[in-house]
């Protein structure tokens, strides 16, 4: 038993955090500790908003290969709970309405970078809506698995040749992104597109 110095309450020891440089407990418990760390970021949120930015900008290429292996070594853990995620109705409805909201209030916005892509890459874009609507009409049909890596995962159309629309290849972003030679820092919540 040990008493807390903020709430003043006897407490068992397992409710106070070891500090091993110390070889002692903490004299805060893990609630009060935890109170004053909130009270005290809340408070102080620019300072430490600031230093994150700066940290950062600083150690990109450091913190981006450190995101890249963590999604790697985890991956499966990741998947697990983004499908799970994604899976849930109302989330996946916040996130449609979120990208329709988006899409009233910039229509010119929204209207550019669609034109854009489609100037940029016509093929791409014609290869990507010919895979659509053989989805679509049941012409072609999405599987569950990955060619490459066997994965029980959402899968992408890969185009081995944007001329031959509907050749395509079925596979999970890491392996796409493979496939093109791509090193992307991925994010977790991922877009799948069937591009």
């Amino acid at each position: 038993m040990k008493i807390c110095t903020k709430c003043g309450v006897n407490k068992e020891i397992n409710e106070f955090t070891y500090v091993k440089n110390r070889s002692s407990y903490k004299a805060r418990c893990k609630k009060c500790t935890n109170e004053y760390s909130q009270s005290h970021y809340l408070k102080n949120k620019k300072i430490y908003n600031e230093r994150r930015k700066n940290y950062y900008s600083e150690n990109k290429e450091k913190e981006l290969e450190r995101c890249k292996n963590y999604y790697y070594e985890n991956f499966e853990r990741i998947s697990k709970r983004e499908k799970k995620k994604n899976e849930d109705p109302v989330r996946k409805e916040k996130a449609n309405k979120r990208g329709r909201d988006w899409a009233k209030e910039n229509p010119k916005k929204h209207a550019a970078n669609a034109t854009k892509h489609k100037i940029r890459y016509p093929q791409k874009h014609q290869a990507r809506l010919s895979v659509m609507w053989a989805i679509k009409l049941g012409f072609l049909k999405r599987p569950e698995n990955c060619e490459v890596c066997k994965r029980l995962i959402k899968v992408e159309a890969h185009h081995m040749d944007y001329e031959k629309p509907l050749e395509v290849k079925w596979l999970c972003r890491i392996c796409h992104n493979k496939e093109h030679g791509k090193m992307l820092h991925i994010k977790i919540e991922g877009d799948y597109g069937s591009g």
